[in-house]
Formats: C-alpha cells, structure tokens, sequence
C-alpha cells in the first residue's frame, strides 16, 4: 500500500482502479468489467450506434496506454497484477464491445445490443477468469504490459466467440 502518494500517484491509482473501483472488497475484476459496460452504454447513447464501436476502439487504444503508464506505480506498491488494477478489465471490456457495435455494420445481426453486449460481459469474463492458451502465457508474465495485454486477448476471444455463436445461430435458419 502506497502512504502519502502524491498528487500525480492519485491520479495513477485512479485510473489503474478506475476510481477506486478495484478496491472493492470481493470480485474486483467483475465490478471493473461491468463499469466499462455501462461506460460503453453511454458512449453508445451519447454518439449513436454508427460511431459508438470506433469511439470504444480510440478510446481502448487510450486506455492501454494509460494503464501502461499508471499500472507500474501499482505493482510497485500492491504486487505483480494486483487486483486492485481494473483498468485492464476495462480494455478488455471495451475490446469486445467495440466488436458488438461494429458486428452489424458488417455482418447480417440483429441489432439487439443489450442481448449481444451482455453476452460480450459474460464471455470476457469466462476468457479473462478461466485464461485459456494463450491468455494463460501471457498471464504469467510480468510486468504492465502483460497486465494490459492478456485482457486485450480475453477481449478478441470473446470477440470470436460472438461471431461463433452469429455463425450458429445462421446455421440454424435464424
């Protein structure tokens, strides 16, 4: 724990905990991911669904290079990805909602956002919990850009694992 940060430490510790939000006591990964879906939700609202998903893909872009600037301060103090870090859940979050914005552009999909952003919640957070090859490799590594990145992949997975189930779903005759 870091005793009298300064000035320019809060605000590191504010962004890597998306204000505070990774000190929740329990499920700290969860509660990040479901802020960064409803931060989502209203860049969807408040820049329409054409423009929402390349907002979310700048705005994933920022976010990687804001924890890669504020996450080295928090392990030096809390440990190798502690799990007060949530701004990687965020990215990672946003990876894949980006995708659901972008899907019906250029794929046949009904647009029933809410039904495909809450499945994108549920599949990061199976791909981000359960870290599969190769999310698990990069996992072990160490350092902020290992932290930013393993969620970065657990968001493209999540991405193809929505397009599976487009596919299934065609298949099917829906």
């Amino acid at each position: 724990m870091l005793t009298n940060p300064s000035p320019l430490d809060r605000i590191k510790i504010g962004i890597a905990t998306l204000g505070n939000i990774g000190f929740v006591p329990k499920i700290p990964g969860t509660v990040g991911s479901f802020a960064a879906l409803l931060l989502a939700g209203a860049v969807h609202y408040a820049v329409g669904m054409e423009r929402a998903g390349y907002v979310l893909l700048g705005a994933t872009g920022i976010g990687v290079m804001l924890g890669l600037w504020a996450v080295p301060l928090m392990e030096t103090h809390w440990g190798d990805d502690p799990s007060c870090v949530v701004i990687d859940e965020l990215v990672g979050m946003w990876t894949v909602l980006a995708f659901v914005e972008l899907m019906p552009m250029f794929l046949k999909i009904p647009s029933h956002l809410v039904w495909w952003s809450l499945g994108a919640f549920v599949l990061f957070r199976v791909f981000d919990i359960a870290k599969p090859f190769p999310i698990s490799q990069l996992n072990e590594q160490k350092g902020a850009f290992f932290v930013i990145v393993d969620d970065l992949v657990a968001g493209i997975f999540a991405s193809v694992g929505l397009l599976l189930i487009w596919l299934i779903w065609q298949l099917l005759g829906n």
